[in-house]
């Protein structure tokens, strides 16, 4: 147990505390909470509304935590690890030409008030780490909506019909929604009609995590392919945080 005083003089000596426990670190997470954050891992793929979801982990535990840190105390960094911890799932993935990472845009409001999009934030880490090309204007919010938590299914898909525009100057070729949790996929598949519908190709949905209601969007039955991690080390001090398998 740290008492005040020797929280101080770690933090002086250090000069970074664990952005989730507060104990002393020399990386954005200290070594437990690195631990306890790769326990979370648990990356999926499977196929769903015509493309592939791959999702890194379970929306619970110190993940869940994490993700309301980002979002309610607007802590940037933490957002970066947590992309930095998805890219690194990635690493076996093909360097296709073709690919880029569309981020899920907020409305300005959040935007504003968090002053980054969580999603934008995640989406960068993974194309610096991968070579991708990260296209972050294409995809804009026309309205805001209201709080999609606690609503049902039909309800948010009725609530974000017809919110994204997407404007691209040529053919994007082969584009990865990137988002932070996946819930029932409403937002995802409004995103995804969209691009469609002008001429783009949404090749599939890269989350860092995904609610217990991803049983429920699975098109098929026992669809989900529950992925294996190679390894597991410190998120923010190796860059080898994991490689999935098949």
């Amino acid at each position: 147990m740290f008492t005040p005083l020797q929280q101080f003089c770690d933090r002086l000596l250090l000069r970074s505390a664990c952005r989730l426990c507060q104990r002393p670190a020399t990386e954005i997470l200290c070594l437990d909470c690195g631990r306890q954050l790769q326990a979370c891992a648990q990356p999926r793929q499977w196929q769903s509304y015509g493309v592939t979801v791959w999702a890194w982990g379970d929306y619970a535990g110190l993940l869940r935590r994490a993700l309301q840190q980002v979002k309610f105390d607007r802590d940037r960094e933490l957002a970066q690890a947590l992309g930095q911890c998805l890219a690194d799932s990635l690493i076996d993935w093909p360097r296709s030409p073709q690919l880029q990472l569309v981020p899920i845009p907020i409305a300005r409001d959040r935007y504003q008030q968090r002053g980054f999009n969580q999603a934008e934030v995640i989406a960068s880490a993974v194309a610096a780490a991968q070579g991708w090309p990260c296209n972050r204007r294409s995809l804009r919010r026309l309205q805001a909506t209201q709080a999609l938590h606690g609503l049902s299914a039909e309800a948010r898909r009725q609530e974000v019909a017809g919110v994204f525009d997407w404007q691209a100057s040529r053919q994007s070729g082969e584009i990865w929604l990137v988002d932070d949790i996946l819930t029932t996929g409403a937002t995802l598949r409004e995103a995804t009609q969209t691009i469609r519908a002008n001429g783009d190709r949404v090749r599939g949905w890269l989350l860092l995590s995904q609610t217990p209601a991803l049983e429920g969007l699975n098109a098929d039955k026992g669809s989900a392919t529950i992925l294996k991690l190679k390894k597991q080390r410190h998120p923010c001090r190796d860059s080898s945080v994991g490689r999935a398998e098949d």
